[in-house]
């Protein structure tokens, strides 16, 4: 494997971040295999910090690992008679191959709120809310919510439940502990397989060399639901159901010898991705016949299932994943040849490099509420009472006599209330108009390159390094794109129009690379280079643009004689289903109109890509005792860098009436992905590392800052282009500090080390090895950031508290009073004024923070606090037994995060949360110790 960070030669391109390249090995004329198996079993595993002290188990979490991998020369039988019977491939021929079994088995487990049986229909059908403090109003009672009169009783009849709420309630289980609140626990098992299958064969000739290989990785991933058949979720928090894959890599290459000057060599390579997920319902729609929902479920199989069904104050039922099921049918396809050149001291380079991906997916999203199968909101306001205030005192209505003018808001209680009458306040569905939903776009790279020798102590590598980036295409037409210039969606390949959708992405970038190295003396050598590379930003970004996914709510229909101007008149019923009023757009057109509330994703007309500027420079040094150190600096300019830029939002205050496209009527975000700011990266790099024997040690100290507009593919907080600088600070994966330490170190005992080199003391304490990695690392930085305020009326961005205090006091504290009692304490000053309790304590003098209620985006900078730094240390021990002179057998343990320390996430930084400030969860892949142990047989 070979990783490139910085500066990349002239052949490395088509990347961003870093260039890397895996080579599966080569057989030889020798054979030779391995085999080995690993286990980590939670039977060993430590308890995690916030684990309740009346948990007596850890969570069952077993990880085993095993696998094989052979090689040697290929020998196959002779045909005819005379002679051997075999013909042995030594020096000629070759194979590789292996193969690697991962089961994980967890469990999993979660604390959910449900009705409990007193909310559901008793003997007779009807459902009491006796008891709860909330007043159910009859939607029925009259035309105006502002007079509704409550359900008799505070009682819904069984004539008035939907049939579907009571097939949803036949199948919800009644709840494990008491209350209303967090009175149901979920547990189960969730289950993940991969098998990784590796075959390669070599050629080996005087002039040509060839290879081919092939790969092939089923995997498997089940999670359960949490309420059995009627969903709720994905238990372990993943793709509810099954999620079946299978990857498949074939590519062959070569190398021909002209002569000992001139070298051609080549590869081309496909790869096959199928990836899916789909619920365990998949097969049957329920939504229409179970629930008999009008508008749910599609006629494709992928459409079936339950629908969504959100009800505030209780967990969700049915499928709630807008993204599942996804079934990805990807294709990639590269090729690349390169022809070097010895020319007396310099080595010249050339090659091209091409790359096609093809996705095709069927995965209706892009919104945070719409499913395929369709989704209900019940917020209770179909229940409860509409106060007069401002907006309607005056009015008739409101002077009558038993108008309500202060009530209560509408409880959880309420939304209950409403999903058994069947009246949502909001409804919706997810369309892909087109399976699949594709995007194949191209990458064409060639580059030159001169390694030049110019005298004993210097050396230059130069180059050049064209990449272009062409418009993508669809499978059956061009590229879909919103036009902001017309206000339209241009769908390349129709009506005349070119595939490209009068898009044009350029000539090309043309990118410089140089490097150059000195040796100083025997001992020292610096070196520096400097390289530009391309914004890679894929164009996968575009698959689920208008009009090939359709997102859309419900227009209101009328209820009681009104329509559903107001909150609390549902936009449907159960009974009447999901109606989309919409006209579909007609497919076949080049060019499509917007619909209103409709968004989409687009991109320029002519997409110019950033450029990456890539610098650096170092001196090594040899040092005395076999020690090696080297010391330099690392800087990275990403100039233009792409982002999702929403460039129909609005400045504060001016609502849909200030968004820049509402001429065209279009009063939705559209997020085009173009260049939008810079990212910096500035590290001062440091490593020391001896080397004796066959032990190793080293230590890498990194201090760098990142600052950036928004991390890696998402869009900044504040889309309002005017205020981009609001969105300036550090990156989120920031570490200013940076200490990774390693060992790897033989035990001078045994044959051929320093003591006990033979005998009964040999074979005892012979053939260890131990070794361990230390990372320690200072904290993230993050964001301090607010539910938007209805005031803002900054249509697509976000809004921030203000900041009162100039600094902000680190306290430490970790965990909530809830979880540790008096030791629990906030992580940072975590003082609102106008904010909730915060365990009971509020604040009215003297904050820190402030809610921001104005149509101002708040003053709080982006990702200017930092939460708890990172350590950890792994350790292991081996002991290799030699069976004979080529067999060895090794028996390993291995510790992950030996010192069992607790590294902790990042606090709550909403300050509209009752727990902002307080750092309530572990972070990192081992939350606390595990051991690992593995045997591994060689030959």
């Amino acid at each position: 494997m070979n990783i490139v960070t910085n500066a990349f030669d002239a052949e490395q391109g088509l990347a961003g971040g870093a260039a890397i390249n895996v080579t599966i090995k080569t057989g030889g004329n020798d054979f030779h295999g391995v085999g080995w198996g690993y286990d980590t079993n939670s039977r060993f595993q430590s308890r995690t910090f916030f684990q309740p002290t009346n948990q007596a188990k850890i969570p069952k979490n077993i990880l085993a690992q095993f696998g094989y991998a052979v090689s040697g020369p290929i020998i196959l039988p002779r045909f005819g008679e005379g002679g051997k019977s075999t013909w042995n491939g030594k020096n000629k021929l070759f194979f590789f191959t292996d193969l690697e079994r991962t089961t994980q088995r967890n469990a999993a487990g979660t604390t959910r709120t449900i009705a409990p049986a007193s909310l559901r229909p008793d003997a007779n059908g009807n459902v009491s809310f006796a008891g709860t403090g909330a007043t159910i109003f009859d939607p029925a009672s009259n035309p105006d919510p502002r007079l509704r009169t409550p359900f008799p009783g505070n009682i819904i009849p069984a004539s008035r439940i939907d049939i579907a709420a009571l097939e949803l309630i036949k199948r919800l289980p009644l709840p494990t502990g008491p209350g209303f609140t967090n009175n149901f626990a979920s547990t189960g098992v969730a289950s993940f397989n991969r098998t990784n299958i590796d075959t390669k064969i070599n050629y080996v000739s005087n002039k040509l060399t060839m290879w081919g290989r092939y790969s092939r990785s089923p995997t498997l991933i089940i999670d359960p639901p949490i309420f059995g058949e009627i969903g709720g979720g994905a238990l372990n928090g993943g793709q509810l159901g099954t999620a079946p894959g299978l990857i498949n890599v074939v590519g062959v290459g070569g190398t021909y010898t002209f002569s000992p000057t001139v070298v051609l060599d080549g590869n081309i390579g496909y790869t096959r991705q199928r990836l899916g997920a789909e619920a365990f319902d998949v097969n049957t729609p329920f939504g229409l016949t179970v629930l008999k929902i009008p508008g749910t479920n599609g006629p494709d199989r992928l459409q079936g299932g339950y629908p969504f069904f959100n009800i505030t104050g209780w967990n969700n039922l049915g499928n709630d994943n807008t993204g599942n099921p996804f079934l990805f049918r990807d294709n990639q396809y590269v090729a690349a040849a390169n022809l070097s050149w010895v020319k007396g001291a310099h080595s010249f380079r050339f090659g091209a490099d091409y790359l096609n991906p093809r996705i095709n997916h069927f995965q209706p999203q892009g919104a945070a509420f719409q499913t395929v199968r369709g989704s209900f909101q019940f917020s209770g306001t179909a229940t409860a009472l509409e106060a007069c205030n401002a907006a309607n005192t005056g009015t008739d209505v409101c002077a009558k006599p038993g108008a309500s003018q202060s009530v209560a808001a509408a409880s959880a209680f309420n939304a209950w209330a409403a999903f058994l009458l069947g009246l949502p306040s909001g409804a919706g569905k997810a369309d892909q108009l087109r399976n699949p939903n594709s995007v194949w776009w191209k990458q064409y790279a060639l580059y030159a390159r001169d390694h030049w020798q110019i005298g004993r102590k210097l050396t230059l590598t130069y180059g050049l390094r064209w990449e272009w980036f062409p418009v993508p295409r669809k499978d059956h037409t061009g590229i879909n794109r919103f036009d902001p210039a017309t206000g339209q969606v241009i769908t390349g390949g129709l009506s005349g129009l070119p595939l490209n959708g009068g898009a044009t992405s350029g000539p090309g970038l043309f990118l410089p690379r140089v490097g150059i190295a000195y040796r100083y003396n025997d001992k020292t050598v610096i070196r520096g280079g400097y390289g530009q590379s391309s914004d890679p930003r894929p164009f996968q970004d575009v698959r689920n643009a208008y009009p090939i996914v359709n997102i859309w709510s419900m227009a209101s229909l009328s209820f009681n004689g009104l329509s559903g101007t107001s909150g609390f008149i549902p936009v449907t019923t159960l009974r009447q289903g999901l109606i989309n009023t919409s006209t579909p757009p007609d497919l076949s057109k080049g060019t499509i109109p917007l619909p209103p509330n409709t968004g989409t994703t687009t991109f320029p007309k002519t997409p110019m890509r950033g450029r990456i500027h890539s610098f650096n420079f170092f001196i090594e040094r040899q040092l005395p005792a076999k020690f090696a150190a080297q010391v330099g600096y690392v800087g990275t300019r990403a100039v233009g860098q792409m982002g999702f830029i929403n460039i129909n939002a609005s400045a504060p205050g001016t609502s849909d009436a200030g968004r820049p496209l509402i001429g065209f009527g279009i009063n939705a975000d559209i997020n085009s992905i173009q260049p939008y700011a810079t990212t910096t990266y500035d590290g001062l790099q440091a490593l020391v590392t001896r080397r004796w024997a066959s032990s190793l040690f080293g230590v890498a100290y990194t201090w760098s800052k990142t600052l950036n507009f928004a991390d890696n593919d998402g869009g900044p907080r504040i889309q309002y282009l005017p205020a981009k600088q609001l969105n300036r600070g550090p990156a989120s994966y920031d570490r200013t500090h940076n200490l990774q330490s390693y060992l790897v170190y033989d035990l001078p005992f045994g044959k051929g080390q320093r003591w006990a080199k033979e005998g009964l003391a040999s074979k005892i304490f012979g053939g260890f090895q131990v070794s361990g990695v230390m990372s320690i690392m200072s904290g993230i930085p993050f964001y301090v950031v607010q539910n938007t305020a209805p005031a803002l009326l900054a249509r697509g961005s976000g809004q921030v508290p203000n900041q009162v205090n100039p600094t902000i006091r680190i306290l430490g504290g970790i965990g909530t009073p809830t979880q540790r009692g008096a030791a629990g304490g906030p992580w940072f000053d975590n003082t609102v004024l106008g904010g909730p309790a915060i365990f009971g304590v509020t604040c009215t003098s003297n904050c820190s923070w402030a809610l921001e209620n104005g149509a101002r985006f708040g003053s709080a900078g982006r990702n200017n606090l930092r939460g708890p730094g990172f350590f950890e240390t792994d350790m292991s021990i081996f002991r290799t037994f030699s069976i004979s002179e080529k067999v060895k057998f090794q028996l390993r343990a291995e510790a992950l995060n030996a010192t069992n320390h607790a590294n902790f996430n990042l606090p709550d930084a909403n300050v509209n949360s009752t727990t902002f400030g307080y750092i309530t969860s572990t972070y990192g892949a081992n939350q606390s110790r595990q051991w690992r142990f593995g045997a591994r047989l060689s030959f």
